[in-house]
Order: structure tokens, then C-alpha cells, then sequence
């Protein structure tokens, strides 16, 4: 697995998503989906097909840490399962303990190592 890429595809077109560097687009993009004006304070990213914004709240309940919280799950999982992962660059997914989940996979399996799978 290669945590960087997680949720880098748009809900809507799976288009790719970018982040929007441009200061003056960023305020646009809030209003557009009829958010308060974030932009000093919060990055934004939007697709590059059909212009979906996307920024992140950690706000408990909010959509995207919804979507963070499961991923974030399932990426754990797929490590107790023995997925390779690439360690390199882990993006948001950097506080995950790759060993240690490892360890948790392998008491969950009464000990029983599995060899690492690729995932193709």
C-alpha cells in the first residue's frame, strides 16, 4: 500500500484531486459549497475534473474525518493482515505505527506470522 495516494480521488468524477495554492481561488472554493470563508486558516484541495472542493476539519461528526477515521482503519487492518506498505512516505497516515499493528495482527492470529502480501 502506498498511504500517500489515500484519498486522492474526487467523490463525484474520480478526478484527481489538487491542492488549490492560488490565495485569491481559495475563498471561492468555501463559498462555492457554502462554507464560511476558511481559507486563512484551512488548506483546500479541488478536483481537477469537475472542481469539487474538498478541505479537511477535524471537527468530531464533520464528513471528513469520518472518511480519515475509516481509512484510517481499514489501513490498519490491511497491516495486521500482512500488506506491504510503503514506509517512505505515509502522508496523513505518518502517526500510524506500522510495527506495532503488525504485532497486533500477529496476537490477533494467536501468534501465527503471515508473509507479507503485495497488493497489486
Amino acid at each position: 500500500l502506498n498511504p500517500v495516494a489515500f484519498l486522492t480521488r474526487c467523490v463525484v468524477c474520480n478526478g484527481i484531486i489538487v491542492p488549490v495554492t492560488d490565495e485569491t481561488e481559495k475563498p471561492s472554493i468555501f463559498l462555492r459549497h457554502g462554507s464560511p470563508d476558511l481559507s486563512a486558516t484551512t488548506d483546500c484541495w479541488k478536483c481537477h475534473g469537475c472542481e469539487q472542493g474538498y478541505w479537511f476539519s477535524d471537527t468530531p461528526g464533520s464528513s471528513s474525518s469520518r472518511v480519515f477515521d475509516s481509512a484510517t482503519r481499514i489501513f490498519k487492518l490491511c497491516i495486521r493482515g500482512g500488506v506491504s506498505v510503503d514506509t517512505n512516505d505515509m502522508g496523513a497516515f505518518d502517526f500510524v505505527n506500522v510495527e506495532e499493528e503488525r504485532r497486533i495482527g500477529m496476537e490477533e492470529r494467536g501468534g501465527e506470522d503471515v508473509e507479507e502480501r503485495g497488493v497489486e
